[in-house]
């Protein structure tokens, strides 16, 4: 008897020896990578003429000279009202301005209230490519592009469909457009940073199972001498459940690819306060010098992302070309989801941004809340459980059993 326990008590130890160092070699193999945001901005495809066959959107100093001849100026008072453009608000240079601002109604604010004015149209993208997902699985449909770089059909962006053709919102690669540059040029320095986690990667180029968390950090990027985004920076995640997002995906080919989810973005008001996607995906490319490169696409309240331009009033329009209450009228009428039960119009549009990021280290927070604004599956319940896999635990608890029979 005492032969048969000795025995057992050494098959248990060697099994349990075995499944450890096995748990470990499969969990070293499983590799986890940060990232911090680097840029992110609307995705706007460049075609060339192709895109705008009806010409591009008019300069500023253009539609509000328009805009002055429709309120019974007359040519010469229109120019001399525009000769010191921008001008000044409350200033002489800037008398233009407070018309501008109640040019509908002549009583109200036209960026609040941008329905005081008749729709004065806004010049649209007819070309038929665009970056994003095929959000809601129709391909023929007549809203749909086809994304550039792999033919697929049925890509829906009808953001880029509203903004594309106007000319703060173009550029030829790899240059960004000017508006979003500037702005993201400006909130990288003032907004906590975006961190991007994978995990459960077993190969860079073909990983079927993975992990990605999305989160808001407690720092700003640092900036390296040429201004751009120092890479191998440490940040810490913020515990607000608001800015936690985790998803499921498939790396193929070397491309990330995202399950559909909602994603939450807590950002910056000089930008968005904050971004709700719905329906949302993710398609990044794992790039050979480390970093990701891809899209974002998903449904949006399409007001908010109205008053995100509208909410500076003149000083956005003046000085991106935006003709805002053109662009309340071209938003609503692209809207192509989530329609409102009493009135059919839809409350979501179809969008998709560029995001690029790059390595950096990731630091969790103890106090870091389960609950997730997006969980496309259950997290791991514990860093130790994520890190060595979830079926060591119960391996371990029931060679537990095991010992202690073994041991009797």
């Amino acid at each position: 008897m005492t032969w048969l326990r000795n025995t057992l008590r050494l098959g248990v130890a060697s099994a349990l020896a075995a499944l450890i160092v096995g748990a470990f070699a499969n969990n070293a193999s499983a590799e986890t990578r940060g990232y911090v945001v680097s840029w992110f901005g609307v995705s706007t495809y460049f075609g060339g003429d192709s895109d705008c066959p009806d010409g591009l959107n008019p300069m500023s100093t253009e539609f509000y000279h328009r805009e002055l001849i429709k309120l019974g100026y007359s040519e010469a008072d229109a120019t001399r009202l525009l000769k010191d453009f921008p001008g000044n608000p409350g200033m002489p240079d800037g008398e233009y301005i407070k018309i501008m601002m109640t040019r509908g109604d002549k009583k109200h604010n036209v960026y609040a209230f941008p329905e005081t004015e008749v729709d004065p149209g806004l010049r649209e993208i007819k070309g038929k490519f665009a970056y994003g997902f095929n959000l809601d699985g129709k391909v023929d449909s007549p809203i749909s592009f086809i994304d550039p770089d792999t033919g697929e059909k049925g890509v829906k962006n009808q953001l880029y469909r509203t903004l594309g053709c106007v000319r703060s919102f173009r550029a030829p690669p790899p240059a960004h457009p000017t508006l979003a540059q500037a702005q993201w040029d400006v909130l990288r320095d003032q907004m906590p940073a975006w961190v991007i986690e994978i995990s459960g990667i077993t190969d860079s180029q073909n990983s079927d199972n993975v992990q990605v968390e999305i989160h808001r950090a407690t720092d700003h990027v640092t900036r390296d001498a040429n201004g751009n985004v120092r890479p191998d920076m440490s940040f810490t995640t913020d515990p607000d459940p608001r800015s936690h997002n985790v998803l499921h995906g498939h790396i193929k080919d070397g491309v990330l690819v995202t399950d559909e989810a909602d994603i939450h973005l807590l950002a910056d008001p000089f930008l968005q306060p904050e971004y709700r996607f719905t329906h949302a995906r993710l398609k990044l490319r794992l790039e050979p010098d480390g970093s990701l490169k891809g899209i974002l696409g998903g449904y949006h309240d399409w007001y908010a992302l109205y008053w995100s331009y509208a909410s500076s009033g003149w000083v956005e329009e003046h000085s991106t070309s935006l003709d805002m209450p053109a662009l309340w009228y071209a938003l609503r009428r692209n809207a192509d989801a989530d329609p409102d039960p009493k009135t059919g119009q839809n409350k979501s549009i179809s969008t998709a941004y560029e995001v690029e990021a790059i390595p950096a280290f990731i630091i969790h927070t103890e106090e870091k809340n389960d609950k997730k604004v997006s969980d496309a599956r259950k997290a791991p319940a514990t860093r130790l459980q994520a890190n060595m896999g979830g079926g060591l635990i119960g391996l371990l608890k029931s060679l537990a059993v095991l010992r202690s029979l073994a041991w009797q």
